[in-house]
């Protein structure tokens, strides 16, 4: 018989049962906490050794589903107090009934645990950046679509407002008689049927002008057919 006393008693020191002096009282089987709102832990001392006057300060930690460590709720709690306010991020990760607590002290090393417990109303996927993605992109798009609709529908700019006339290059023109380019001089156009007048007469004298000139032209054309190129051809003629 003493030797199995001896058996026992060494596998509960081994196991450390003997010094399960911490006993946790909330939360238990069936405490609900809420996420984001003040929550107590209260545990006693249930009289085994050591007592926990003898133990150093505690660190507080919470666990999840597959004894999972999501954070640490407190450190340096005084073991004597029987009481600690805890607050649980709503960040912590998704709502379940897997949570449990885990008291840990360094000296003596001793690990104690309370009853599995309900967290609701946490979320792990916070919407507020997901909101400004999307307005930003929103009215980014907004944006390219007007730009869109101003180049579809040839919306003038303020470059383009300003001009009233169009500028044709330089025409040189040689006809088949002429031995002497003439050049031709346009005459702007205007860009829209509003900048359409009716001739005045500065305009009639410089149509007249450019007719006179055009005669003048054709008169110094037959004078050198007549006198140049006419005896040209006949003394080469001659000549054969």
């Amino acid at each position: 018989m003493r030797f199995l006393q001896a058996i026992f008693a060494t596998l509960a020191v081994g196991t450390g049962f003997s010094r399960a002096s911490l006993y946790t009282t909330q939360p238990v089987s069936g405490t609900v906490f809420h996420a984001g709102e003040l929550s107590k832990v209260s545990w006693i001392d249930n009289g085994t050794s050591p007592a926990l006057a003898e133990l150093k300060p505690l660190k507080l930690e919470l666990y999840g589903t597959a004894d999972t460590l999501v954070g640490t709720l407190g450190t340096n709690i005084d073991p004597t107090s029987l009481f600690y306010n805890i607050t649980i991020s709503p960040s912590v990760g998704p709502d379940g009934s897997d949570y449990y607590l885990r008291f840990v002290c360094e000296d003596p090393p001793l690990k104690f645990y309370s009853a599995k417990f309900t967290i609701d109303g946490a979320s792990a996927s916070p919407a507020s950046a997901s909101s400004g993605n999307a307005n930003s992109a929103s009215s980014n798009s907004s944006t390219s679509q007007s730009a869109l609709d101003k180049l579809q529908h040839g919306t003038p700019t303020a470059a383009a407002a300003s001009t009233s006339y169009k500028i044709y290059p330089l025409v040189t023109m040689i006809t088949a008689n002429a031995t002497t380019p003439t050049q031709s001089h346009p005459t702007p156009a205007p860009s829209s049927a509003s900048s359409l007048t009716a001739p005045t007469q500065s305009g009639r004298t410089v149509a007249q002008t450019n007719s006179a000139a055009g005669r003048m032209d054709m008169e110094k054309i037959k004078f050198r057919l007549v006198f140049i190129l006419w005896p040209a051809l006949m003394g080469i003629t001659m000549a054969m």
